[in-house]
Formats: structure tokens, C-alpha cells, sequence
């Protein structure tokens, strides 16, 4: 054939005439002949070959799809909304479409937002949880950051689970807010300016003796940190008058003991809730920040005050400020060497050396409590300390004086207050394992480099853990192993913190919904069984409000037990046993109720 004469395929043909070179670009609505004959319906969709063109579509897609999405969000916003007053109002008029939502649902190319996700990532998107719970932000500011480990990241996989993404969780949670325990105080803001010269205000006397004695009947056996001899005899010499941080330590003091006290002097005049205000003319001189010195180095009494302050705050509705002014404390410390072990072998332990190894250990403790349930990074690792542990001895026997050789050593066949505390620590130690191992934010890249999957290095690090918990629970001191008939109270609620936080250790290692579980051990169930015997465990908890949080370990059981219940709803036959999980879950509550008291 001369190719004057040869069929030319036309630009803008549709698909089946590209193939057969026929005239739809010449046809009338561009159908052409051959579809028209066929009764097919001429389409036009072939992909351009140019590859940014390819990408320029896809990306047009994609905004498109994202702007649908904002907009169903605004529209789950306004049924919440609706929804929240429907009980006490008229059924408004459905509420007029906003013209800006209709513009960037026609237009693709007007919707901005990104559009690309790491695709390595299978966790889930803390941006949405922070976005989903600034609702309930007490400043209404720049949203939180709650990172994996979080509890609230286990609060929004419950949300998500029982109403898979039908409505606003941000609203939904705003719904059920009680503004008691979500309020900043006035006496919680205003903190009254001071000067060096400005005298501290301390409770009467009669009060002063008997908060101290609270203090260290409560919380020293929990959280070890003074040396109550020499701090009694500090308060008899009036120390607290002519040195002000040892007079801040001694407000701090008083301030949590007032959470045991029913003396109306402990709280603010005028207070909606009393209560709620117990030991806050005391804190409101605090201000450990203001007095911290940054320049000249710290002293003990510095990180004691730190300590009380965040143990303090931990108990109020300003309780995430702990997280900053812990990584504050630990900075401090380790600029002067206080991880460091002692210098030359063989060194006597001293008790000004003792105070400050307490003070550390307990800001490492806490700090790995706290960055865990917020789900944010630690002030520092295990890896850069060598500090040694605080001394298996009760602190009535740190001072021998008739025999030197015999200071800090527990006298045989006495059990020892302080060895629940070193048990504690070296359990905090794989709580950091956890935080690092199971929630690493650049966890890809470690197991790239280290030549294994992802499900292989979960595995690896998640039986690394369980082999290191079960030997931990084998060398609880007998004293403090779980039995519920033990009599004496204090070794029973050691005993009962312990536990309690040997079994919270264990819920990061649920599976999130629709991920399979990798695991042959740590599953829901296993976690579920894990909250119910928290939950068994803090039965025994002492009335009175716990020094260490173990409302934490709580409200992560509260959560897992309600995950199970829903997947039991939602699976009937699991085989659940759906009385014994709710008697536990309403058992978790009514102990959090308690805690909610003071």
C-alpha cells in the first residue's frame, strides 16, 4: 500500500479506535463509528506515556481523594455537634453545606495537604492521635505529641474498634470531658511572685510535725529519697528558715503529705472542690523552676525538690509539665557526674552520696514511667549510666557509730524496706527495653542493618523482653512476692506495686486491630489476662492514694479488658467469657474512681 493512502490514526482517538486506527476524533461527541456499531460505550482513558504526566494525575488523585476526606470529617464534626445537643434541644434544620466544601470537592487541584506517607511506616499515625485528642487539650493550644507507647494511643485503637472511624473521636471524647478533672485551677496558674528575699510560708508547727510524719509514713517506703533522721534534725536546727531550697524541699514535703490529711489548713480558701486543692498552698511556693540555678551546679537538695514537685504534679490536672521538668532534672545531674559510679574501688558509701544516688534513681524511674505512658522520648538510657543501685539497707542503719565498718549494712535475718525499691528499678530497666525495642521511630532502619525482617525483629525483641520478665519475677525478694494474705502493710503494698507494674509491662505487646498476630504468646489474650491480674493485684492496694501511679497501669487495663469485650462482641465465638471480664473491668473502675478522689 502507498503510504499516501495509508489510514492514519488520529490524536485523541478513543481506546478501541487507538487499537484499530478508526475516526472517533472525527465523530460527533468523539463516539465513533465503530463503538456506535459494536454498542459499546467509547471511552477515553488510556494512561499518557509521559511519565510526569503520569505522576501529575496521580497526584491530582490523590489531593482529590484527601479533600473528600477533610470534608467528611467536617461533616462527622457536625453530626457530633448535633448529636452532643439533641438530648436537650429541638432537631435543628440540617445544617446548610458550606460552599467551601463544595468548591474543593469539584476542584482536585484546589484541595492542598500531604499526600505522601512513609511507606515503610505500619504503625499508627500519632499526628492523628494528637490531632484527635488536642480536644481535650487543658490549654487549647498547638495539640500534644502521644507517641506509640502511649496509653492514649491505646485509648484511640478502643475508639477506633468500636466505632471504626464513623465519627469524630476528637468530639466524641469532648462529649464525655468532666471539666473537674480537665480544669487548670486559678491557684494552679497563678503562681505568686517571688524573690529571694520573699519568706516562705510554712504550715503551724502542730501541722508541720504532723505532716511530716505522714510523709514519711506514706510515701518513704514507695519512693525512697530522704534520710529522715538528719532531715528532722535539719527542720529542729531551723534549717528551712536560713536555706531557702532546703526550706523549698520541706513545702514539697508537706504538700504531698497533705493528700493524707483531712486538716483544712491544707487546702485553698474558697475552692469549688477542696480537695482537689490539698497541699497547694504549700506547692504554690515551689517553683522549682524559679529555683534552679542554671549556671552554678546543683545541689541535692535541687534533685529532691525535683523529685517531690514531679511526684506532686503527677497528681494534678497540670500532670504532663513532669515530663519537661523531669528531663530538666536528669540534665542537671548528669552535668556534674551523678550517673557516674562512684570514683576509685572500694569507696565508702556516704550519706550525702547515698542521698544523691537516691534522688537520681528516682528520676530515671519516673521518667521512664512518664515518657512510656505519654509515649515520647526518655531524658537519657540505661546504657549511659553506671551508677550503682541504692544500698539494700534501711536508712536507720546507714550510721554505725560505735562501728564504722558496719554503716549501710541490714542486720542478717531483716528484710530489707529497700530491696522492693531495687526490684522496682531493675524492672524499670526493661520498661525501658520495651519503650526502646518495641517502639523505636526509626525502627525500619535498624533492622535493615541488621540484615532481618521486621516481623523477625519483633519477634526477636518481644521474646527477649518475656525472657527477661520472667527471670525479673523469679527474683522477687521473698518479703515482697505476691501473697495476699502477707500482714504487714507495708511489704503488701510493695508487693502490690510491684506486680501491678510487672503485668503493664506487658500490654505494649498487644497486636493493633487488623494486624495478625506475629507472635506465638504475647496476643490479646494473654495481655487481657495480664489486665485482669493488675487489676486482681491493686485489689489489695491500700485505701489510701498510692505514691508510685499505679492509676497508670489501671487505665491500660481498662482498655485492654474493653478490647477484648468488643472483640468477643464482634467474634462471638472466641470462647470469652464475658461475666468474668466485666466483673475485673468494673473493678478497674470503681479502684480509679477511688484514686480520683484527692
Amino acid at each position: 500500500m502507498d503510504s499516501s493512502t495509508r489510514k492514519r490514526r488520529l490524536q485523541g482517538s478513543c481506546d478501541v479506535c487507538r487499537k484499530k486506527k478508526s475516526d472517533s476524533s472525527t465523530m460527533p461527541n468523539k463516539v465513533c463509528s465503530v463503538c456506535l456499531n459494536a454498542g459499546i460505550e467509547c471511552k477515553h482513558t488510556n494512561t499518557p506515556k509521559d511519565p510526569a504526566g503520569v505522576r501529575e494525575l496521580l497526584v491530582d488523585i490523590c489531593h482529590y481523594v484527601r479533600s473528600l476526606e477533610k470534608d467528611m470529617a467536617r461533616l462527622r464534626r457536625a453530626t457530633i455537634s448535633n448529636f452532643g445537643t439533641a438530648g436537650s434541644q429541638p432537631s435543628p434544620s440540617p445544617p446548610a453545606l458550606d460552599t467551601e466544601y463544595i468548591q474543593s470537592a469539584s476542584d482536585p487541584k484546589s484541595a492542598i495537604g500531604s499526600v505522601f506517607s512513609d511507606e515503610d511506616s505500619d504503625d499508627i499515625d500519632t499526628n492523628t492521635i494528637s490531632e484527635d485528642f488536642k480536644h481535650l487539650s487543658l490549654y487549647h493550644s498547638r495539640p500534644r505529641h502521644y507517641g506509640m507507647s502511649s496509653n492514649f494511643v491505646l485509648a484511640q485503637t478502643l475508639l477506633e474498634v468500636d466505632f471504626q472511624h464513623s465519627l469524630d473521636i476528637g468530639l466524641l471524647l469532648k462529649r464525655f470531658e468532666r471539666s473537674l478533672f480537665w480544669t487548670i485551677n486559678p491557684w494552679q496558674r497563678e503562681v505568686p511572685f517571688t524573690t529571694p528575699d520573699t519568706p516562705l510560708v510554712f504550715p503551724e508547727s502542730d501541722l508541720l510535725h504532723d505532716l511530716v510524719g505522714i510523709y514519711f509514713l506514706e510515701f518513704d517506703p514507695y519512693l525512697p529519697l530522704l534520710h529522715r533522721q538528719t532531715f528532722e534534725q535539719s527542720i529542729k536546727d531551723g534549717l528551712h528558715l536560713r536555706e531557702r531550697c532546703f526550706g523549698k524541699v520541706l513545702l514539697a514535703v508537706c504538700a504531698l503529705a497533705s493528700r493524707y490529711s483531712n486538716d483544712p489548713r491544707n487546702t485553698i480558701h474558697g475552692a469549688p472542690c477542696p480537695e482537689h486543692s490539698l497541699g497547694w498552698p504549700w506547692f504554690r511556693q515551689v517553683a522549682v523552676v524559679q529555683t534552679t540555678s542554671f549556671i552554678d551546679p546543683p545541689r541535692v537538695y535541687n534533685l529532691q525538690l525535683f523529685v517531690l514537685s514531679v511526684v506532686f504534679l503527677q497528681g494534678t490536672t497540670t500532670s504532663e509539665s513532669s515530663w519537661i521538668i523531669i528531663g530538666t532534672a536528669i540534665r542537671l545531674a548528669e552535668a556534674i557526674g551523678v550517673h557516674r559510679k562512684s570514683p576509685g574501688p572500694g569507696q565508702p558509701r556516704t550519706i550525702e552520696r547515698e542521698l544523691w544516688n537516691r534522688a537520681f534513681w528516682a528520676l530515671i524511674n519516673i521518667d521512664v514511667t512518664v515518657s512510656m505512658f505519654l509515649g515520647r522520648p526518655r531524658a537519657t538510657t540505661f546504657d549511659d549510666i553506671d551508677l550503682e543501685l541504692p544500698a539494700d539497707c534501711d536508712q536507720e542503719y546507714w550510721e554505725n557509730l560505735a562501728d564504722p565498718k558496719m554503716n549501710f549494712v541490714q542486720p542478717n535475718g531483716k528484710p530489707s524496706l529497700m530491696s522492693f525499691w531495687i526490684h522496682y528499678t531493675k524492672l524499670q530497666q526493661i520498661a525501658a527495653a520495651v519503650h526502646r525495642l518495641i517502639y523505636p521511630i526509626k525502627k525500619l532502619d535498624v533492622w535493615r542493618r541488621m540484615g532481618i525482617s521486621g516481623r523477625a525483629w519483633h519477634q526477636r525483641a518481644v521474646t527477649g523482653i518475656d525472657s527477661l520478665l520472667n527471670q525479673w519475677v523469679d527474683n522477687i525478694p521473698e518479703h515482697v512476692k505476691w501473697d495476699p494474705n502477707r500482714k504487714d502493710p507495708v511489704f503488701r503494698q510493695q508487693s502490690v506495686i510491684l506486680y501491678t507494674t510487672y503485668y503493664w509491662v506487658q500490654v505494649p505487646f498487644i497486636p493493633r486491630p487488623g494486624q495478625e498476630s506475629i507472635l506465638t504468646f504475647p496476643s490479646l489474650a494473654i495481655c487481657a489476662n495480664a489486665a485482669k491480674c493488675c487489676v486482681h493485684a491493686s485489689e489489695l492496694q491500700s485505701p489510701r492514694i498510692p505514691v508510685l501511679p499505679i492509676y497508670t497501669p489501671l487505665f491500660s487495663a481498662g482498655i485492654v479488658l474493653l478490647l477484648k469485650l468488643w472483640r468477643a462482641k464482634h467474634t462471638p465465638d472466641t470462647g470469652v467469657d464475658s461475666e468474668k471480664e466485666l466483673q475485673a473491668l468494673y473493678k478497674c473502675f470503681d479502684l480509679l474512681s477511688d484514686f480520683s478522689q484527692r
